[in-house]
Formats: C-alpha cells, structure tokens, sequence
C-alpha cells in the first residue's frame, strides 16, 4: 500500500486540476463541445474529489480517499453509478419581531412546492391507464450522448427521468405525476436569534422524483428593528429620557425589558446626559449565557420657560457662577 504525504497529493492533484483545465479552454477553442463536457466534468469532479480529503493524525491520507469515493469519482465523469435523487433545498426569508427574535417563539410562512399528485399517486397515469417501460431510455431515466469512450447523461425527456410512460395522462397533473399546492407552516424561532440565521424544516420542500423522498425547505429569518431595544451580541441597549431637575437631584425610574417586566433603576443626582446603566440578567439569552440591559439616560432640557421659570434659573447660575 502506497501511501502520500498530505502536501505531496494535494501537489499532484492541483497540477491535474490545472492541465484539466488548460485541455478544457483548448475544446472550447476547437470547438469541440462534447470534449469540453466532459473536461468540464473532470474539472468539477476533482475540485469535489479534493475537498473531502481527510488526513490522519499522522499526516497522512486515509486510505478511504483512494477506494470507498472512487465509484463517486467516476460516476460523476461518466454519469454512471448511484446519483442522489432527493431535490435541492428551497429557500424562503421569513420577517420576525425583534422580541421574537430575543426570546424565541413560533412564525407562520407560506410556501408553493411541488407534491406527489393525489389522483395518481405520483405516476403521472390517468385512473385505469397502463404504465409501460420507456422505450426511450429502457427504463433507465436517463439517456446518454457522447463520442468515442466518452458519454454525458442527462434526464429522458420521454418519461421525465421516470423511466416509465403511462398510456393516457393523468387529468389533474397532466402527466407530470406532481403539482403544485401552497402550504402553510409553523416555525419554531430559537432563542437569540440572529438576523440571517437559517433553520432547515426536513421533508418540507419539493418533490423529487417518483418514490424519492422529499426535499428540504430552508428558511432564513430577518429581525425587523425595534423602536425602543437594540442588540449588541448578547446584551441589549436602549435610551430612557429624564429631565433636568431628575438629573440634577436624582430620582428612581421604571425601566421596559425585553420580556414585558419593569425594572426599577436608581439614577443618581449629578447624572451627566448619555451615561450608561447596566441591569444585569435582562439581555438575550443563548447557549447557556446571558446578557444584560444597558440603559442610556437622555436629559431632555425644556425648550420654552416662563418669565419665573427663566427669572429663577438665571439666579441659580448667578449663585452657582454658571454662565449663560
């Protein structure tokens, strides 16, 4: 057994990688399109190949890198071999409240996916119709094109990549075997959720063939901005106004959490406009830890005064030597 190091078959396989490449421009240039098919392929298939190297601790490569992915190797140069059959995930984007967001909870979406037909359970035929084996691909689901030793599969348009044809179309999905329905689900929201976080819902996406299973539906979250919080990490921020004379002498202010309770904060006589307080615990919450509220103080100063009003403060100043 023949056994590379890491850095030596990562060499090899980039200068292969590169020559494929280098052969690929040429077919394009020749125009030798079946050609530039399948260097195209050979490109990817390396690129692939690759990526799910895995090394031991000794540095060196598994043995599994040669034998148990080399039918994938050539299954996808040739398109031979078992091939994945579930459909590719669906994306949908989900708006949340921010408090949603912080303490978690459940949204309603609504998604348009592909389903197995009710009438005919799939197969495409009318109530009664036989199903027969495609003479196009024999029953394969895939026909083949190529020169020389080479060949590229793709789907047969005949049954669709079924590899069976019914003798009269069903009514409801025209043959299709599928049709489209709008579903409505429930989404669970984790706890301290971010904005672009993505759950995958298993099963809740689009139909991928006759008896494959269903596909997966990803959903991403976006937090609509709050009026009152905003979120720093795991701590929360927001501003509380208080006026001059509360600023001045101090006073106790009731205070919003994110979670609908009302917390007493102290705020101390000589407070300057725009110091910060921290209420420890009343932030969000994630993977064991805990943040904390900080409450910024925004001394509003009165905009008109009355001639007593004024007549006072200005004598306050005098005493005090402020300058106005």
């Amino acid at each position: 057994c023949i056994v590379f190091s890491a850095f030596g078959c990562k060499v090899v396989l980039y200068k292969t990688i590169n020559i494929i490449c280098k052969r690929l421009l040429q077919a394009i240039f020749f125009h030798d399109f079946l050609l530039a098919i399948f260097e195209y392929r050979m490109c990817r298939c390396y690129i692939r190949w690759l990526g799910r190297t895995s090394f031991n601790s000794n540095n060196r490569l598994e043995t599994s890198f040669f034998f148990n992915d080399s039918t994938d190797l050539f299954s996808s140069i040739f398109g031979k071999g078992k091939r994945a059959t579930v459909a590719e995930p669906i994306e949908s984007t989900v708006e949340i409240a921010f408090r949603t967001a912080v303490l978690g909870g459940k949204v309603p979406i609504t998604v348009t996916v592909s389903e197995a037909c009710s009438t005919c359970g799939g197969s495409g035929a009318a109530p009664g119709a036989s199903i027969d084996t495609c003479n196009e691909c024999k029953g394969r689901g895939t026909i083949a094109f190529g020169q020389g030793g080479f060949a590229v599969t793709r789907p047969c348009p005949a049954c669709r990549g079924m590899g069976k044809v019914a003798s009269e179309a069903c009514e409801r999905c025209g043959g299709d075997g599928e049709v489209t329905v709008t579903k409505k689900l429930l989404v669970t929201v984790p706890p301290g959720t971010d904005a672009g976080h993505k759950v995958r819902l298993n099963g809740q996406g689009q139909r991928s063939g006759s008896g494959a299973p269903q596909g997966d539906l990803v959903v991403t979250f976006q937090v609509r901005p709050d009026r009152f919080f905003s979120r720093d990490g795991l701590d929360l921020h927001c501003t509380v106004p208080i006026n001059f004379a509360q600023a001045a002498l101090g006073t106790k202010i009731s205070v919003r959490t994110v979670n609908g309770r009302r917390v007493v904060l102290n705020i101390p006589a000589g407070t300057q406009p725009g110091r910060k307080f921290r209420i420890k615990g009343q932030g969000v919450e994630k993977n064991g830890k805990k943040g904390d509220q900080l409450v910024e103080v925004d001394v509003a100063i009165p905009e008109k005064l009355t001639d007593a009003q004024e007549a006072l403060l200005k004598k306050f100043a005098d005493g005090t030597g402020l300058k106005y």
